[in-house]
């Protein structure tokens, strides 16, 4: 099975777990906790509006982001390179997200400061 992941996603992802929301519309929602049997994919299963995942360990064992495991922004998966058997363990922090992979709209100054990813592309 073949999981594609969109480069702006992933820049997404890094900038949402490294920086913090200096007005903290960003919150840990709660941690949870699962036990796997020889898979990759897991469904984080809090709510909609899910900004990232931290804290990601299998039996007690930190995993890396982008080494051991990726998050899909978009469809709230955590995806293993690996598959993994034991008890995963992660935290889930959601609220109103800042950093976007497309055009921010802001509705009122109330949503600043925000950030989006753009590629930058050259042609020949």
């Amino acid at each position: 099975m073949s999981i594609y992941l969109e480069p702006k996603n992933l820049i997404v992802l890094s900038l949402r777990v490294n920086i913090d929301d200096p007005r903290n519309r960003i919150n840990l929602e709660k941690s949870e906790s699962v036990s796997a049997s020889s898979e990759k994919i897991f469904a984080v299963t809090a709510s909609s509006n899910i900004s990232h995942i931290k804290n990601v360990k299998v039996d007690g064992v930190a995993q890396t982001l982008f080494t051991d495991y990726v998050f899909d922004i978009k469809t709230h998966n955590i995806i293993f390179y690996n598959n993994i058997t034991g008890t995963l363990t992660y935290d889930v922090y959601s609220g109103t997200n800042w950093i976007y992979a497309d055009k921010p709209i802001a509705k009122n100054p109330d949503s600043y400061p925000r950030l989006s990813v753009r590629a930058i592309t050259a042609t020949d």
